[in-house]
């Protein structure tokens, strides 16, 4: 199979990093590294962590799609995706100007890493900065099936303690962010994405959403994380935030937050501390001290599971 690479496209700017998690992605991984190979923005590199794969995905990365000189392949800790994933952003010895996590069953716009290239290097601060966008989504087949939610209160701490909306699909890093997260380590949290919007936020960084789409989102039986629209989405969005599992999530972030608290703001720290009251605190302060945190969700009906879920004790 012949190398692939975006006709007469550049090569100049600054390199960004691509961190690719695999496993048993043979059926549509083809697909997705051709998008890869045909972006508009060519100063990318591919680091690849297989988490023990038995089809045919490492005869795919190994064929010759992409260029020796653009991939790495690495071997997983085949512990499942989010560890997979932190294995690589956490791992300092990766270098890279900009980093963005890529699953193995999408499809790249063209001009992904250019948008958000563009975006991040507008950012007026040398500090921590992530770049996430809405997705269009698609079914295996790559029947069009609309357009993922679209976020109209701002990213922040507040919000990404009780709520992932930077889907890592989408997400690019400036280094600064990059090695914020290998500062704190390759914690146990609950999704990797999730954690770095809760982390690079926390510490004052500078979130960066698109509105347009930047990539097709394939929704299949074995995504590791789909996206639900309309009223049955609202209503399984509430299923999850009264689930057990939702308080095991989000203690498995907070314990992680309490082991690098010194990397984020102090305000953040105070939120953070009002945040671990109303889990612990009976009815009434718990009520208070979720006023005090002031945390939020993006839907005014997510807002107000929120709430019901806080007093019944379920964050």
């Amino acid at each position: 199979m012949s190398t692939l690479n975006a006709a007469d496209s550049p090569t100049t700017g600054p390199q960004i990093t691509i961190l690719l998690c695999t496993y048993n992605g043979a059926l549509f991984l083809t697909e997705q590294l051709a998008s890869i190979a045909a972006q508009t923005y060519q100063n990318w590199r591919l680091v690849v962590s297989d988490d023990g794969s038995q089809d045919g995905t490492l005869e795919i990365l190994r064929s010759g799609f992409i260029a020796d000189s653009k991939i790495e392949i690495r071997y997983g800790p085949q512990l499942g995706a989010c560890k997979n994933y932190m294995s690589l952003v956490t791992d300092g010895s990766i270098k890279g100007e900009y980093f963005a996590f890529c699953d193995q069953d999408d499809v790249w716009g063209a001009d992904k890493l250019q948008r958000a290239v563009d975006q991040l290097g507008g950012v007026s601060t040398e500090g921590p900065a992530l770049y996430f966008s809405r997705m269009q989504l698609i079914a295996a087949d790559g029947h069009h099936l609309g357009l993922s939610r679209r976020y109209k209160r701002p990213p922040s701490f507040e919000n990404a303690l009780v709520e992932n909306i930077a889907s890592g699909n989408t997400i690019v890093m400036n280094r600064q962010a990059r090695d914020l997260l290998v500062q704190a380590g390759d914690l146990d949290v609950a999704m990797h994405d999730w954690w770095a919007y809760m982390l690079i936020t926390g510490a004052g960084g500078t979130l960066c959403y698109d509105e347009l789409p930047s990539m097709l989102y394939r929704q299949h039986q074995v995504n590791a994380i789909g996206i639900d629209t309309g009223f049955r989405a609202v209503a399984k969005r509430f299923q999850r935030l009264w689930s057990l599992s939702f308080a095991e999530k989000t203690a498995m972030n907070v314990a992680a937050l309490q082991s690098c608290r010194h990397l984020l703001r102090a305000e953040n720290r105070f939120i953070l501390d009002f945040f671990l009251a109303l889990r612990s605190s009976s009815a009434v302060l718990r009520l208070i001290s979720f006023r005090r945190a002031r945390v939020y969700r993006q839907n005014i009906l997510d807002q107000a599971s929120l709430i019901f879920a806080v007093a019944m004790k379920l964050v």
